[in-house]
């Protein structure tokens, strides 16, 4: 995912392990935004930390989401590529597969 991000000219780290727990997996910055996002398998589920992480990232106005596969990733950045940044920093993917 750090390549898909890299490849279309942002800035994008791992951070596995952590840094702190319950950081997201990837933090980036993307067409202007923070953007906080934890890597999940279909069937996985954030902790209560790993949440927690992501709601604060939100309310600091940052980007955070929870990715589960490539595909949402490309729809994630090519929304956040296509807008400008405004004062609601939230996107939800969870619903597309």
């Amino acid at each position: 995912m750090i390549q898909e991000i890299r490849r279309r000219g942002w800035y994008a780290v791992t951070t596995c392990p952590p840094v702190e727990s319950g950081t997201p997996d990837v933090l980036a910055c993307v067409a202007g935004r923070f953007v906080g996002i934890e890597v999940k398998t279909e069937e996985g589920k954030p902790s209560k930390l790993q949440s927690y992480r992501l709601k604060q990232i939100h309310q600091a106005g940052g980007t955070a989401t929870i990715v589960r596969s490539r595909k949402q990733l490309r729809d994630l950045l090519s929304l956040l590529e296509s807008s400008k940044p405004s004062g609601d920093a939230t996107v939800s993917l969870e619903s597309e597969t």
